[in-house]
């Protein structure tokens, strides 16, 4: 699972410019499910078996980031951001350009105490440059110097990752919301292609989810499914200054039920059969409310029962979100249960 994840990681899939990473997953599932299919919008879809209920399990493939909005005269190139992207993260990172030439590295510096008149003042001002502040270098002195890189506007950039292990168990990088949501799909397909269903498994990986999961809509919109499982990130709140109650779950105590988000709420009849189905499994579960959204949203909206299911992670939407391997296995193994769920089974329709 770890080596899956991290080349997930290293693929660019800023929203919108998703393609490398959906060439990836095709290329993985083709050999599990004969129905892959891309849709109009760029999601990928493959089903496995036939009958009710007809289960979708959906990751989203994209990640926050940047583009390129403009290249001033003297070369340097100014952005705009492309989903929830804090103006903390941005000062002092090394980026990627991502041209139709390649990866072109650049990077956002900071005006440096030595050309200030004064440090103490401006850190007291705590003065955070905005995105609207920022310009990235990539080493030219001209607007033509940097076309001649291949550089041109809306090009996306994002950061320059690292996949950093810690403690044996977990993993921090770019984008682990939502690669190992993809991963996770990848492996469950796989498992499953492997079995006799009685009813039809549908797995998805969407695009756009960051900027408010246009991809979910697209798939909500096919009423094609029965019952909705959104495996994405879930914000958690087990850190230094951060009060536990915002996101009360902690890495390495298992998967977690995301109850509620600020978009939408887990069905209650199905967040009880699944808490119940863990239970059998000797599966470790945790549950809670966290902020944020997930495809999830869009089919609560059709009166699709929908549940979030999710391992919690540090540091979401920063370049060194954090995540322990056990969670992964733990959700891996309650994905797996519920697909395997026959038909007596199966949780009643219903939202309470």
């Amino acid at each position: 699972m770890r080596d899956l994840i991290e080349e997930l990681v290293f693929l660019p899939g800023l929203s919108g410019y998703e393609n490398r990473v959906r060439e990836f997953i095709v290329d993985k599932v083709r050999p599990y499910a004969s129905g892959v299919q891309i849709d109009p919008i760029g999601n990928v879809t493959a089903s496995i078996g036939s009958g009710f209920p007809r289960m979708l399990f959906a990751s989203h493939m994209d990640e926050i980031g940047m583009i390129v909005s403009y290249i001033e005269p003297d070369g340097f190139l100014r952005i705009r951001k492309i989903g929830r992207l804090d103006d903390r993260l941005l000062v002092g990172r090394a980026v990627e350009v991502i041209a139709n030439t390649g990866k072109i590295p650049g990077v956002i510096g900071i005006r440096p105490p030595h050309l200030m008149s004064n440090l103490d003042d401006y850190e007291k001002s705590r003065h955070v440059p905005t995105w609207d502040e920022i310009v990235v270098d990539v080493g030219t002195s001209s607007r033509e110097e940097t076309e001649n890189l291949g550089i041109t506007i809306a090009d996306p950039i994002v950061f320059k990752k690292d996949f950093i292990v810690l403690n044996n168990n977990r993993y921090a990088a770019r984008s682990l919301d939502d690669r190992f949501g993809c991963a996770l799909l990848i492996k469950l397909l796989e498992e499953v292609s492997k079995i006799d269903l009685d009813h039809e498994i549908t797995c998805a990986w969407t695009v756009q989810e960051e900027i408010g999961a246009i991809g979910g809509q697209a798939l909500s919109n096919k009423n094609a499914w029965d019952l909705m499982f959104a495996v994405d990130s879930f914000a958690c709140a087990d850190i230094p200054g951060v009060p536990l109650h915002f996101g009360p779950c902690a890495l390495g105590k298992g998967p977690i039920l995301r109850l509620m988000d600020n978009r939408s709420l887990s069905t209650p009849g199905l967040a009880k059969w699944a808490i119940d189905l863990a239970r059998r499994n000797s599966i470790p579960l945790q549950y809670g409310p966290t902020g944020g959204y997930t495809d999830g949203l869009h089919f609560v909206a059709k009166g699709v029962p929908m549940l979030m299911l999710s391992v919690p992670v540090r540091y979401l939407h920063s370049p060194v979100e954090m995540l322990d391997q056990r969670d992964l296995g733990g959700l891996a193994k309650l994905l797996s249960a519920i697909a395997r769920s026959k038909m007596g089974q199966t949780p009643e329709l219903k939202t309470c």
